[in-house]
């Protein structure tokens, strides 16, 4: 399935599931693992990126690959034939050009998990960022 072509509820379970809501990342393991792969990833599992490569969800793991700074699979999103693919990217980099990209057209419904995908993407770079710091 297209990464576009979910029901809406699936996009919203991911965002609670990367806001740490463990029994919803457990429903989405169970009725769509792509997704929760997808979550493992952004928050720092490489197996997940290669899980979904390795099980043909291509664009889901391109994106992945790419929010964990992998510059190949930013360009291949950026020549994608569907602009969603990069401006999403962007937008959950933080770049304003991607969010209002989707604002400004029928990807809106995607704001909350850019911004979801954000917030998970900052919590994985501070601690990798700080790995010595002392518990």
């Amino acid at each position: 399935m297209y990464i576009t072509a979910y029901p809406q509820t699936v996009y919203d379970e991911l965002v609670k599931a990367l806001n740490g809501q463990s029994r919803v990342f457990d429903a989405l393991l169970a009725s769509y693992p792509e997704w929760a792969a997808f979550a493992n990833a952004v928050q720092g599992d490489r197996e997940a990126i290669f899980w979904l490569l390795k099980y043909d969800f291509k664009e889901i793991g391109v994106l992945a690959n790419a929010l964990a700074d992998e510059p190949n699979a930013t360009e291949w999103l950026k020549h994608h034939d569907d602009p969603f693919l990069y401006q999403f990217l962007q937008a959950a980099k933080g770049e304003e050009t991607g969010m209002q990209f989707l604002k400004q057209t029928r990807y809106k419904t995607f704001v909350p998990l850019a911004k979801a995908v954000r917030q998970a993407r900052k919590i994985r770079i501070k601690n990798e960022t700080f790995w010595y710091r002392v518990f």
